[in-house]
């Protein structure tokens, strides 16, 4: 979990970090089971009101800025993939997509971000086929 450098505490359930320069955010990330990440909760600690405004299953993968606007995206899965039969080079191989989220920061909630995360996925595709693919 490339994130967890970013952490203030010494866990890999708990995440205290700056999302932005006005933000400290807390995650919770729960366990996640077969094909279904844990429940991740995020709880803003600004001005000493703690407000949960995430809380739903997912996976983070990375927490960085990447569209440079100075506020940390949340990058992960909401789910996992399962399948994947056969040889690539074999006319019945199968496969499921899963692809990557990017969760981003509103003024007092996290949403998910269509846009980036479709470009996120075709840049992680370029460089790694078996990240963002599906045949069928």
């Amino acid at each position: 979990m490339k994130f967890f450098k970013l952490n203030k505490i010494i866990t890999n359930r708990l995440l205290i970090t700056k999302i932005s320069n006005e933000k400290t955010f807390l995650f919770i990330l729960g366990y996640g089971y077969v094909s279904k990440p844990g429940i991740l909760t995020v709880i803003d600690l600004n001005k000493g009101n703690l407000k949960a405004i995430f809380q739903k299953e997912f996976e983070i993968d990375e927490v960085k800025d990447i569209d440079n606007d100075g506020i940390l995206e949340i990058i992960g899965h909401a789910n996992y993939a399962e399948g994947g039969f056969g040889e690539e080079t074999d006319s019945s191989y199968q496969a499921t997509y899963s692809p990557f989220h990017v969760l981003k920061v509103k003024a007092d909630s996290i949403v998910t971000d269509d846009s980036l995360s479709m470009e996120y996925n075709f840049k992680i595709r370029n460089k790694n086929q078996s990240c963002a693919y599906w045949n069928y």
